[in-house]
């Protein structure tokens, strides 16, 4: 049984956004959308600022069949193995991913962050960016998705000096220490950041945050229906 939240009033051209939550099983099968995902969220990420890394950095570590491998065999059931779980938003035409949410508890992470809702990952395809996705994608799981967190504060671990960071700042997450870095090569490595929401920002806080800012995200339909896995290659 697969939980899906479509906003009716938020739309792709004429198709309503609609977020899908994940089994196991599902997850799996679209390890090489996410991962597609991923290349392409990445390096429009970090093609501008300081230090632009090109394209192809992102391809050469994640667009492989060694990766896709990897990543549906140990990185996706590692995270339901920790309590933790995905969400896409797919085209309208069902063959690709706009966007996906990855959410991993905060123990899982380091254990002070025990008790905390992990935010590990909003990827969004550049083309859709700009167009409320992240913001719906990360509604509907702090809203249906999480409730034993209703009350938590969050936690991400974020790269450093990365565009995306204000989003996050504007929703009341401050810097901490850095955390560490993500290899992409020899030599060449991102630095990484966690940022952990204020003190007075909880789940439920930040879910009618983002309700005040996007009205239209109070307006949402739930469906439960069967299904296999996911048919995106």
């Amino acid at each position: 049984m697969t939980l899906q939240i479509v906003y009716p009033e938020l739309r792709i051209g004429a198709s309503p956004i609609a977020v899908e939550f994940l089994q196991q099983e599902q997850a799996c099968s679209l390890a090489g959308s996410i991962l597609e995902l991923i290349v392409n969220s990445y390096g429009a990420q970090f093609e501008g600022g300081s230090n632009p890394l090109p394209h192809g950095t992102f391809a050469a570590k994640y667009d492989t069949n060694e990766a896709v491998e990897r990543f549906s065999q140990k990185v996706i059931p590692g995270v339901y193995e920790r309590g933790g779980g995905y969400a896409v938003i797919r085209e309208p035409s069902g063959q690709t991913l706009m966007s996906s949410l990855k959410i991993l508890p905060g123990e899982q992470v380091e254990e002070r962050f025990a008790g905390m809702l992990g935010i590990a990952e909003i990827l969004t395809a550049p083309r859709h960016q700009g167009k409320g996705l992240g913001t719906a994608i990360l509604h509907a799981y702090l809203k249906f998705a999480a409730p034993q967190y209703e009350g938590a504060r969050l936690m991400l671990d974020a790269f450093i000096d990365s565009p995306v960071n204000t989003w996050y700042q504007a929703m009341g997450f401050a810097y901490e220490e850095p955390s560490g870095s993500l290899e992409l090569g020899p030599e060449l490595a991102l630095p990484t950041q966690y940022m952990v929401s204020q003190e007075n920002i909880s789940v439920s806080g930040l879910t009618k945050y983002l309700e005040t800012k996007r009205p239209v995200l109070q307006k949402r339909r739930f469906f439960t229906k069967h299904m296999g896995p996911g048919h995106i290659k």
